[in-house]
């Protein structure tokens, strides 16, 4: 008898431990929490486009962004769109800005962090699922900036001819973005997206010469520049790629591209150089 009333209140003791556990919080807990460190079954960005889920995520819970001081000042508006990792819990557990407006990119991903959902499920059960949520800020009698309303309607132009490297099609429209971009105060920043686009083209770029990883690495830089026209950089390392794909001409404009997102670049001499050494190769 003394055994089975130690068994009870052990018993007893263990359930009043886990309901007062602080990590144990029902789906429609309104605050979110990190996943946990050995959680693997967690979906990584790059595989979001491949994901399903019979039952979509539904939110219960949002929360609205907040618009910045500067943005309504410089008349900024438009839509940020972000790719969500919504947990087994209806949980965000992480964010990434896939279209990008930089001076409204952290009001639009602190907003959607709050956010709660009813999870995604598969036969019944609740999976992690990457999705799509665009943000919208507009400005109601607000101040309306002309440089930034064409920024972004040239900028719209530019990805809806989809994702490609620079080339003499497209040399004029981005033109325009980096010249409207280098006018706008405050500066337009590079978003993540953008920057980690660039850092695995250098990854590949310095990993191997072949032409697979050549083509990949353009395909990176493309990325990049898609997320941010107006960024030097990616145009640089994507002339050098386009020359050794037997692209000069696309490579020359990427090299001018160069020079208008960079005036004040050290590089200047030697690509001028180059951009002559270009234009007398004819295309293969």
């Amino acid at each position: 008898m003394r055994w089975l009333l130690i068994l009870l209140l052990t018993a007893l003791l263990s359930t009043a431990a886990l309901a007062s556990d602080p990590e144990v919080r029902p789906p429609q807990a309104k605050v979110p929490r990190e996943a946990p460190a050995n959680e693997d079954s967690l979906p990584s960005f790059s595989d979001r486009e491949h994901q399903s889920a019979e039952e979509a995520p539904e939110v219960v819970s949002r929360a609205s962004p907040v618009y910045p001081a500067e943005a309504l000042k410089a008349g900024v508006q438009g839509t940020v769109v972000l790719s969500v990792l919504v947990g087994k819990d209806g949980l965000v557990k992480d964010t990434r800005v896939t279209t990008s407006i930089p001076a409204l990119d952290a009001s639009a991903t602190d907003a959607v962090r709050k956010w709660v959902f009813k999870p995604a499920k598969n036969d019944g059960k609740p999976v992690a699922v990457w999705v799509s949520i665009p943000i919208k800020f507009t400005l109601r009698g607000g101040p309306v900036n002309p440089t930034r309303a064409a920024f972004d309607s040239t900028w719209a132009l530019l990805r809806k001819a989809g994702l490609k490297p620079p080339s003499e099609a497209d040399a004029l429209t981005r033109e325009r973005i980096i010249r409207l971009a280098l006018a706008l105060t405050p500066p337009v920043e590079v978003s993540e997206a953008a920057r980690q686009y660039f850092h695995r083209a250098r990854v590949l770029m310095d990993s191997s010469s072949t032409a697979g990883a050549s083509a990949l690495a353009l395909d990176n830089l493309a990325a990049a520049l898609n997320e941010a026209p107006w960024w030097a950089d990616p145009y640089y390392e994507s002339a050098g790629l386009l020359e050794k794909a037997g692209r000069p001409a696309d490579a020359a404009v990427a090299l001018d591209l160069y020079l208008v997102a960079d005036p004040k670049s050290t590089r200047w001499e030697a690509v001028r150089r180059k951009l002559a050494e270009l234009r007398k190769v004819p295309a293969r």
